[in-house]
């Protein structure tokens, strides 16, 4: 760290959970050694190839799917994250946004952006609309209420760019 940089300003992958790429792969290479124990074993009739084949295989696919379950829990974390983006920008922009303005100002393409903002639809804390002009609106009715109580708006979140 350099001089004036704090331990809190890391990058968000810094604090990302592993994605398990590296059990997903030695799950996979056991498989296939143990799918060639097996195979070895029933050609030349070893019953004891077979049976260390079908262990290290069973190995293997629980180490796989540790992997797999590494995997969707960054994928949740990750969410989340643009979830609470999304929810900050809303709140800067007065509760209306579409598509284009999330992927610009939180520099996604336009398929993730779409992708956060659809997965955030549940028709209640947010809905999706479209205009007679064909443009798609994705409305925070909460965010909109509590504008019109008068509540004092909220600075910009610092991860957020002006566009």
């Amino acid at each position: 760290m350099g001089p004036g940089t704090q331990a809190s300003e890391q990058t968000p992958e810094a604090s990302l959970p592993p994605g398990g790429l590296n059990r997903r792969v030695l799950g996979i290479a056991m498989v296939l050694v143990a799918a060639f124990a097996i195979a070895m074993g029933v050609v030349s009739f070893e019953t004891t190839a077979v049976a260390a084949g079908g262990v290290l295989g069973s190995l293997g696919t629980g180490t796989f799917f540790r992997g797999w379950g590494a995997l969707q829990d960054r994928r949740i974390v990750l969410t989340n994250a643009l979830e609470r983006r999304v929810l900050q920008l809303a709140t800067h922009r007065g509760g209306t946004l579409v598509v284009t303005e999330v992927a610009a100002a939180l520099d996604l393409s336009l398929p993730a952006a779409e992708r956060v903002l659809t997965g955030t639809d549940d028709g209640f804390r947010v809905r999706s609309d479209v205009t007679d002009e064909g443009i798609l609106l994705f409305e925070f009715p909460e965010v909109q209420h509590r504008q019109r109580l008068g509540f004092p708006e909220a600075p910009p979140p610092p991860s957020i760019r002006e566009s």
